[in-house]
């Protein structure tokens, strides 16, 4: 019996958003334990950053490029460079909280 073309899309949107949760979660843990944990501090910075920008760039190409159409493939790139744009903000933001409380 196959298994049908919108169960499998449903299957992999789910996994996408759970694949990009953990890691937005996971960076999110780090960026919180960053300022805390001294010796190790800068170390969980960076990786908060870069896990909450991995499950960004995951849940992009995992999750919008396969439920966009091909033809509406300006809206998802504005889009794309939009929450690149708001995420280099709170990257930037976070830079700036984050050195203030330790000098």
């Amino acid at each position: 019996m196959p298994i049908p073309n919108r169960l499998i899309l449903f299957l992999l949107v789910l996994l996408g958003v759970a694949w990009s949760a953990c890691l937005v979660l996971s960076g999110l843990v780090a960026l919180a334990s960053a300022g805390r944990a001294a010796p190790f501090g800068p170390l969980l910075f960076w990786a908060g950053v870069a896990g909450i920008a991995a499950g960004n760039f995951v849940f992009m190409e995992v999750v919008a490029d396969r439920l966009v159409h091909p033809r509406r493939r300006r809206v998802l790139d504005a889009f794309e460079l939009l929450m690149g744009g708001a995420m280099l903000v709170a990257v930037v933001m976070m830079s700036a909280s984050w050195l203030a409380e330790t000098s």
